[in-house]
């Protein structure tokens, strides 16, 4: 998102690929933290 942010400043029209790969990271981040929390749920 940084990047994203940074590139847009920078040059007016930003390439996209570096907010897909923040969305993607974020994603990513959400649905493990998900994961770990419901098996930590589940075990207890």
């Amino acid at each position: 998102f940084m990047a994203y942010g940074i590139e847009s400043l920078a040059e007016g029209a930003a390439n996209n690929d570096n907010l897909y790969l923040g969305v993607v990271l974020a994603a990513v981040v959400i649905i493990t933290g998900c994961f770990s929390y419901y098996q930590e749920a589940k075990s207890s």
